[in-house]
């Protein structure tokens, strides 16, 4: 059963299992699955009342991007959730099995592996050899780990600071919080905030106690177009400029700036601290919509795991393409 909302994981609340199979398990949320964890508590006795049955969560999934939960939480055996992700309590009870078409080879079709062998990379990487990478939609393939994330470092004061949010509640509110360097035309992304279930009151005292708290001035706060939300921000005296929403505009504007190079530092003009696990999870998971339908945009993100994104093009596009940031 689909279990992407709240509804259908309240139904399931009451129920108990001896065993879960999840079936392709990267398309499942991991909030979803740690409700189905608590589930594995129906308990089996022989005749004698001795405990026979062992509770035991299953998946299976095709290869998706290195950053997926089920990658971190199945074989890597880290909790996707801690930043930095933290090794699990319990990773000795995992056990992982890798196959691929090769192990299968006599129950398959004639020709059926020289096809996958035949895919696109990205394709013949996850489907064939069952490889970890980002796939074929990936919208940001500029990105490159070993290029464009860096080691923390503390922000001179003189660099220009502008932070965006992404309003949410149930699906997650996203902040992001950046610094420009003139003399090198670089943006520099350094902080993020990611959580869901949370007040627009919360995330005004949120911004407001960081702010306090580092001695910060933005010369800009760039939102999404929600009115009323900015409206609450700015009683908490926190003002906001409406971002340019065009998603292509900004998905090419930061495109551009992970391609292009700075001359005197040699390096990409879009960086991003190597602790920022949430940014760096979207930057490899933010995908085009793959589908064959003609109704379908193809042209279009997939609108999954693109909080902090989003704020991502606020910021490059408003300095970039948007007149900087004078008001």
């Amino acid at each position: 059963d689909c279990l992407d909302g709240e509804d259908q994981l309240q139904k399931i609340l009451g129920t108990e299992y001896l065993t879960i199979w999840l079936n392709e398990a990267t398309e499942m949320r991991f909030e979803a699955v740690t409700i189905l964890i608590t589930r594995l508590a129906q308990s089996v006795k022989d005749t004698t009342g001795t405990f026979t049955g062992i509770n035991k969560l299953i998946a299976d999934a095709n290869p998706s991007s290195p950053r997926n939960w089920v990658k971190k939480w199945f074989i890597d055996n880290v909790d996707p959730t801690t930043r930095p992700p933290q090794k699990l309590k319990d990773a000795d009870k995992f056990i992982h099995l890798h196959f691929t078409p090769y192990d299968n080879a006599e129950n398959l079709p004639p020709g059926y592996i020289e096809q996958l062998d035949a895919l696109p990379y990205e394709m013949r990487e996850r489907m064939l050899k069952g490889n970890w990478i980002g796939g074929e939609g990936q919208i940001f393939k500029e990105f490159n780990a070993e290029k464009h994330l860096i080691e923390p470092f503390e922000i001179p004061k003189s660099w220009e600071r502008v932070r965006a949010i992404d309003f949410g509640y149930n699906h997650p509110c996203a902040i992001l919080y950046t610094a420009y360097d003139y003399s090198t035309d670089t943006i520099y992304v350094y902080d993020e905030y990611k959580e869901s279930g949370k007040t627009i009151d919360e995330i005004a005292n949120y911004m407001n106690s960081v702010e306090q708290k580092r001695h910060e001035f933005y010369d800009c706060t760039w939102s999404d177009h929600d009115k009323s939300d900015r409206a609450f921000l700015a009683k908490h005296d926190i003002v906001t400029r409406a971002a340019k929403k065009s998603v292509l505009d900004g998905i090419n504007a930061v495109r551009q700036r992970l391609s292009e190079i700075s001359p005197k530092t040699h390096k990409p003009k879009l960086l991003i601290f190597n602790n920022l696990d949430a940014l760096i999870d979207e930057m490899y998971s933010y995908e085009w919509h793959q589908s064959e339908s003609e109704v379908m945009d193809k042209d279009a993100p997939v609108k999954i795991n693109d909080d902090l994104v989003d704020t991502l093009r606020y910021v490059v596009y408003g300095r970039d393409k948007d007149h900087g940031i004078s008001l």
